[in-house]
């Protein structure tokens, strides 16, 4: 699974405010981390941005859901 640059708002790294293609220089841009395409926060992120701005992103990796319709196998 690829790890996407980002850059967090803040120190906690709950909260995603840039993606970057590629590795940025720490000194220029405080709290750069990376995370997978399924992380709830880049999820957040992308799901954030309207379309015209998802353009060149990779799509996250969505959760599945599975569910139970009672059925006996």
């Amino acid at each position: 699974m690829d790890e996407y640059y980002v850059q967090f708002t803040d120190d906690t790294q709950t909260v995603i405010g840039l993606y970057f293609c590629c590795p940025q220089d720490p000194n220029v841009y405080p709290n750069l981390g990376t995370v997978f395409g399924n992380d709830p926060r880049y999820i957040a992120y992308y799901d954030s941005l309207p379309a015209f701005a998802r353009d060149g992103m990779p799509v996250p990796i969505y959760p599945t859901m599975t569910v139970d319709l009672g059925e006996k196998k």
